[in-house]
């Protein structure tokens, strides 16, 4: 799903965040872009002028243009709208006890999907463990009786049917003398369509009404119709009354002008989307992730969700253990694509995700992976093993096998490394080279000059790695930024040791040049603008690290890293040697910390000239309880939190804080739930990127070091109890 709506949201939102201060004029400015954008989005004109004015009412106050994120405090107010707009809460179908028989009445005009969602909602309600019975009111369609035989199979639904002689309320009747004999709790009437509303169908509906006692009436309208979508549920409540709506075909809808004026319009709650044609594509309506993704902020939780129910926990464990290793392979891809599909593919996935801005008229078919599948069934076990050992023969056999060309082959076994592609992720990506791990595994390696020889872990053969080898495994992976192979020494070894080493390292540095150089210039290169990194060795010795710093900035690489800090020296010694080494790294060149580190290590990092970092501290502590707020680091395990109904960190936007308490998460993490952990680690990244966005809107407005100052100040303070 994707709205043109967003895109012209996210210009709007880009330019209001590119300011550093705003004024009541360039609110107004932005807000008549937002006027129309939504009117071209086919939301309801009196919809528009009522949220717009709402909206400008609330953010021409002093508190947001006063704000020091002022553009954010627009975001976070326009979403908070959007959220009213669409209802607030979320809006459950009502059912009686299970041990009562609840009738549901769907309704709707020929061609939205009413009778594919009457099966849809039959199987949601089955998986929460009711026995529900489908009816087939429908007596002028023929296929109507038949498509809802056939899904109802598909759900493992029963299907109650007498054909098309009998009148519907006759129908209806006869249903609940059957499901009361055979101890079905959730009767749900497909009734009858037309192609517009006539008086003929309310009678029909209103026949039924009075036969049968009926709970809830929902109406199935289609989404892609836009404001005709919202005039059909105008007329169906003035006429009959209806508790709920499900929007269908949401997932082709470019404008979202139905979800946005519907509630608003009628009042009524919209209780379900459809997503696609499959019985699965049916999800619960939240009106703050739906703000969320039509505010390109993606829908996380939903993924998450989806995630949960569809994903083999046991295999996504192996595989989390393959990516830390490295040893993703073919028959891995093909798992992937497998479970890709289980969740609606992948332009569903992408449209969850934040940041993605997916273009609305962008249509990624899945079906463009039938031939990738094809040269890999082609493979042998073995060689989707083991890429490696694809040679020419056994590529022209592959070929053969798959029905394509053999620059077919070549090119996925090229690409299959390529991390942009394969992740779809059009932003820069950082790899490292290997040099960590000559200190991680210090017991299983062996330096020398050519490179380093370490033991493998799991079945003892042996693994070589040297600077060449580095560069040309960066290279397939096709990263944006490519660090070169060095040693990190120990910070407690010798003088003499690192002294060695770093001389090591900076013929290894040479040696990475000239074969990135090489690499690209080869014509099949996947990124032939790969950078190059050069990284900073001394341990806590400032002499050595600032001799180094001098000659690896003759060198004239595109950029450089202060390594092997963070790996056991004091905070204040890392803050020692930053100050000392960092005048001698090139201004012009970014500057990037490796492995650090909390947020007062950022912020001090900053103030010494670093441009940016890595770390898994957000989600290493994220996954232990620990989260990051301005009032520094709680750990919801702690028994204070067991009863806090406040989110982690007041006025945070990200996914866990709009939706959950501290309460509810530690409850998770208490019952071992991985929904815990997730929900800490979404918000702890969340935390760092918003730090990074003030510290960098701070750095623009000539207050960095007031800023500093405060958020030290405050996360020293502690939680605010």
């Amino acid at each position: 799903m994707a709205f043109d709506l967003t895109e012209k949201l996210q210009n709007v939102f880009k330019n209001l965040r590119s300011k550093g201060r705003l004024t009541e004029e360039d609110v107004k400015a932005a807000l008549k872009e937002v006027k129309m954008a939504l009117l071209e989005a086919d939301v309801n004109f009196k919809v528009v002028k009522n949220f717009v004015k709402k909206v400008q009412e609330r953010a021409v106050g002093q508190d947001v243009l006063n704000s020091l994120t002022p553009g954010q405090m627009v975001v976070k107010l326009v979403n908070e709208e959007l959220v009213a707009l669409m209802g607030s809460e979320t809006t459950e179908i009502a059912l009686r006890p299970s041990n009562e028989i609840t009738v549901l009445l769907m309704c709707g005009l020929q061609g939205a999907g009413k009778t594919t969602t009457t099966a849809k909602i039959a199987g949601k309600l089955k998986k929460k463990g009711r026995k529900p019975l489908l009816v087939a009111c429908d007596v002028y369609r023929p296929a109507a009786i038949d498509q809802l035989k056939i899904n109802g199979e598909k759900q493992d639904v029963e299907v109650f049917a007498m054909g098309t002689n009998h009148k519907p309320v006759d129908i209806a009747k006869a249903a609940m003398e059957h499901a009361s004999k055979n101890g079905l709790n959730v009767v749900i009437l497909d009734t009858a369509g037309r192609l517009h509303v006539d008086e003929d169908m309310m009678a029909e509906l209103q026949e039924i009404q009075a036969g049968v006692a009926i709970d809830q009436k929902i109406l199935v309208v289609d989404a892609m119709t836009g404001q005709d979508a919202v005039n059909v549920a105008s007329t169906f409540n003035e006429k009959i009354g209806i508790d709920g709506v499900i929007l269908t075909k949401l997932d082709g809808d470019t404008r979202g002008g139905a979800a946005l004026s519907i509630k608003a319009v009628t009042g009524c709650p919209i209780l379900f989307v459809g997503m696609g044609e499959k019985l699965s594509d049916l999800e619960q309506f939240h009106p703050d992730r739906m703000a969320s993704r039509i505010l390109g902020m993606g829908d996380v939780l939903t993924l998450i969700e989806k995630a949960e129910a569809e994903i083999d926990q046991d295999k996504a464990k192996e595989m989390e253990k393959k990516f830390r290793k490295a040893e993703f392979d073919f028959n891995d891809f093909l798992d992937q694509l497998a479970q890709m599909k289980k969740m609606g593919g992948i332009q569903s996935i992408l449209s969850m995700l934040p940041g993605m801005g997916l273009p609305a008229d962008l249509n990624i078919d899945d079906d463009v992976f039938k031939s990738t599948e094809a040269i890999i069934y082609s493979m042998t076990r073995e060689e989707r093993g083991n890429p490696a050992i694809i040679n020419p023969s056994r590529k022209r056999r592959i070929a053969k096998g798959a029905g394509v060309d053999i620059s077919e082959v070549n090119k996925l076994i090229k690409q299959f490394g390529g991390l942009h592609k394969f992740m779809n992720w059009d932003r820069p990506i950082l790899t490292d080279s290997g040099g960590f791990q000559v200190f991680s595994l210090a017991g299983m390696r062996k330096i020398k000059e050519e490179g380093v020889y370490f033991q493998s872990h799991i079945d003892g053969h042996r693994i070589f790695m040297g600077p060449e080898e580095s560069m040309q495994i960066q290279s397939n992976l096709g990263s944006t930024i490519a660090m070169a192979f060095d040693e990190c020494p120990s910070s407690v070894a010798d003088r003499s040791y690192i002294k060695n080493s770093v001389e090591r390292t900076t013929r290894w540095l040479a040696r990475c040049k000239t074969e990135m150089a090489r690499l690209n210039s080869l014509e099949d290169t996947i990124n032939p603008h790969q950078l190059l990194f050069g990284i900073n060795q001394g341990g806590v010795y400032e002499d050595i690290r600032i001799e180094h710093a001098k000659r690896i900035s003759e060198m004239d690489l595109d950029g450089y890293a202060v390594g092997g800090l963070a790996v056991g020296e004091s905070h204040e010694e890392m803050y020692r040697i930053l100050d000392a080494v960092v005048p001698y790294l090139p201004k012009n060149k970014p500057t990037y910390l490796m492995g650090v580190g909390t947020p007062a290590n950022i912020l001090e990092g900053v103030d010494r000239g670093i441009d940016f970092f890595d770390c898994v501290y957000p989600s290493r502590n994220g996954r232990h309880g620990h989260v990051y707020t301005k009032h520094g680091k709680l750990n919801l395990f702690n028994a204070r939190y067991e009863l806090d109904s406040r989110p982690i960190e007041e006025g945070c936007q990200c996914p866990a804080c709009r939706a959950y308490s501290r309460a509810y998460i530690r409850h998770l993490l208490k019952a071992k739930e991985m929904l815990g952990m997730r929900l800490c680690v979404l918000h702890n990244l969340y935390f760092y990127n918003n730090l990074m966005t003030e510290i960098r809107e701070s750095i623009d407005n000539g207050c960095f070091a007031e800023y500093k100052k405060n958020m030290l100040e405050s996360m020293a303070a502690g939680p605010q109890d």
